[in-house]
């Protein structure tokens, strides 16, 4: 055990274990040819070859039990302690609970802006907006921005002859993102997965929409 590659990180364990094998092989064939000739007749030969083999085939199998049962013990371990930290999870779900509040429940701030128009849309407020034709018309030089308080994603705007509309860049499209991340880390901590795969796909799918989330947050502020 003091050489055991599971135990012993060195890069010599592993060749110091082997030798050990080797010789505890050699000690035990020795031993037992040594008893054979002892308790069997004359006439009787010993096998060598096919002890030896099946002393491989012996070790084989009890390496491949050992490491089934490191696997098992792997894939038993939660997600926390492989991958995703509960304080991380908690921090996910805290986030996207913050970005659903602010776009839903908090009052939006309302500010007013030069419109500046653009080859691919509008700025305002140093926000790109894009407009329909009908709100295109409408715009003049001066409209009214309505974003949220936290994030600053912008939700409607108002024209100066007093009418509102929603822009098509909002974050109405978006907002399954949040909630997706909130499931996803709930399942995370709450439900046990069985197998190291689904682990890992759970938590790259949780790093991908944490990242895709503040991509679209630095796209339509």
């Amino acid at each position: 055990m003091q050489y055991h590659p599971d135990k012993n990180p060195s890069p010599e364990a592993k060749e110091i274990f082997i030798q050990i094998l080797d010789a505890y092989e050699h000690i035990k064939l020795y031993h037992e040819r040594k008893n054979f000739k002892v308790t069997t007749s004359q006439t009787e030969v010993f096998d060598a070859e096919a002890y030896i083999k099946e002393r491989i085939r012996q070790y084989i199998r009890m390496r491949y039990e050992e490491i089934l049962r490191e696997e098992m013990a792997l894939s038993s371990l939660p997600i926390q302690k492989l991958f995703l930290p509960r304080w991380l999870s908690s921090f996910f779900i805290l986030f996207a609970v913050i970005l659903l509040l602010d776009y839903w429940v908090l009052p939006l701030r309302s500010y007013n802006c030069e419109l500046e128009v653009l080859n691919y849309g509008f700025r305002a407020c140093n926000s790109i907006i894009y407009l329909t034709p009908e709100d295109a018309e409408k715009a003049g030089q001066c409209i009214h921005l309505y974003k949220t308080h936290i994030f600053k994603l912008v939700k409607k705007i108002r024209f100066e002859d007093g009418t509102q509309s929603k822009i098509t860049n909002s974050y109405d499209e978006y907002i399954i993102l949040p909630i997706l991340l909130i499931v996803l880390n709930i399942v995370a901590i709450w439900i046990p997965l069985k197998n190291l795969e689904g682990k890992i796909v759970l938590m790259i799918f949780i790093v991908v929409l944490f990242l895709s989330i503040l991509l679209s947050l630095i796209f339509l502020q």
